[in-house]
């Protein structure tokens, strides 16, 4: 019995062992210009100096590194597609023409960026770089721009959209670059792709001939998920255990309302005092996070929604572009976690947590804006009360080692 019950408490502890931290992508005004700002754990780390207009749309994370794409404009105001490791910038593009990055995935060591650069002509082509080179989805002949990428196995779906005549937008989806037909030469436009098993989903929104409606592509069939009675855009799809996110955002006659569609079902994150809206989500386990903006009467401020609840990021004018959560459960990496690593349960906790680690260290409890609430001091069987806690997401670090693991207090 000793040994079964040591086995179902080790099998406990290990379900505790993913590090987690909660990355978004976005920008914020310094007074004078937009500053590329990376979040993490609600924490801004900026990107850019605040010298040149800059933006970061986009982030991910694999193998430890920090991947973000976005732009800076150079000397000459010419926005310049760029990439950052770590902090640390890559141009994509020369600054001789206007260029945007919008999306980064990482796929097997490989780091894939899509967005858009303009030709000689000023028409904007839609582009593809791996690693570093770059490869053009349009032909120059209609403004077109690739907003989205999602890398499955070998095979790399791409998704943006192009003006036909330069006046409509139609949707375009691009599989190891080959252009694949979703919609006719009917307006329609889209923002997210994601892939899950043999299934391709893709968000964004289609026109009524009045109302931009929301709409969620699955294998190249439509589901309206607005009446199109309102405005409405959807701007990025995530699965997770079968069950399909969307988030996006919806009028109500006055102002935009951020929503949450899971499986069709629609979720308001704000009340409609205000306008908002929903533009990136994550799912991880059973939480879900949800990166936008809302209008506060003078500017629009980064917002975070965890499980709904919104968190504050920017203290300016300022724009939450896209989420990450560093689970591993888009990444091809392997997550190494020394031996002399820290355990916990039960996660979720209610009052009482169970610590265990093999040499004694200082465990710090942070909240989800970085902010430390406590330290504790942690060895073998360590029994620490959380009471004192609202109902939320902390996280633990060691400081012995850096590891750090989300816990949630119920």
């Amino acid at each position: 019995m000793k040994t079964i019950t040591t086995l179902l408490t080790t099998l406990l502890l290990a379900l505790t062992m993913t590090a987690q931290d909660i990355y978004v992508a976005g920008w914020e005004n310094n007074g004078t210009n937009l500053v590329a700002k990376l979040w993490k754990n609600g924490v801004a780390q900026p990107l850019t100096d605040g010298s040149n207009e800059a933006v970061a749309n986009s982030v991910f994370v694999s193998g430890g590194d920090v991947y973000v794409a976005g732009g800076e404009d150079n000397t000459n105001d010419i926005p310049v597609a760029k990439l950052w490791k770590n902090g640390v910038a890559q141009p994509l593009t020369d600054g001789s023409n206007s260029a945007k990055a919008l999306s980064v995935f990482v796929s097997g060591g490989d780091v894939y960026v899509v967005g858009g650069e303009d030709n000689t002509n000023d028409i904007p082509i839609a582009k593809l770089w791996k690693n570093g080179i770059p490869q053009p989805l349009s032909d120059g002949t209609n403004p077109a721009i690739a907003v989205s990428v999602f890398v499955s196995s070998s095979d790399v779906y791409v998704v943006g959209y192009e003006y036909i005549g330069g006046t409509n937008p139609v949707l375009r989806l691009w599989k190891n670059g080959v252009s694949q037909p979703i919609t006719d030469n009917t307006p329609a436009g889209a923002w997210s792709v994601f892939v899950s098993g043999a299934d391709v989903y893709v968000a964004g929104a289609g026109s009524n001939g009045t109302n931009a409606i929301a709409k969620l592509w699955k294998n190249d069939t439509p589901q309206m998920l607005t009446d199109g009675s309102h405005d409405a855009n959807a701007k990025d799809v995530f699965v997770s255990g079968g069950d399909v996110y969307v988030v996006g955002y919806e009028s109500d006659g006055t102002n935009s309302v951020a929503k949450l569609w899971k499986n069709g079902v629609p979720q308001s994150l704000t009340d409609g005092t205000n306008s908002a809206s929903a533009e990136s989500t994550y799912v991880s386990g059973t939480d879900v996070y949800v990166a936008g903006d809302e209008f506060n009467g003078t500017n629009y401020i980064a917002k975070l929604w965890v499980n709904g609840a919104p968190q504050v990021l920017g203290s300016n004018s300022s724009r939450a572009l896209s989420v990450f959560v560093d689970d591993g459960q888009l990444s091809t990496e392997t997550l190494t976690i020394p031996q002399n690593h820290f355990t916990f349960y039960p996660n979720p906790v209610d009052n009482i947590l169970h610590i265990n680690s093999p040499q004694p260290t200082t465990l710090q409890l942070y909240n989800v804006q970085g902010q430390l609430l406590k330290r504790i001091e942690a060895k073998q069987n360590t029994t620490v009360s959380l009471s004192d806690l609202a109902a939320g997401i902390y996280f633990l670090k060691d400081s012995n080692n850096g590891i750090s693991r989300k816990m949630i207090k119920q």
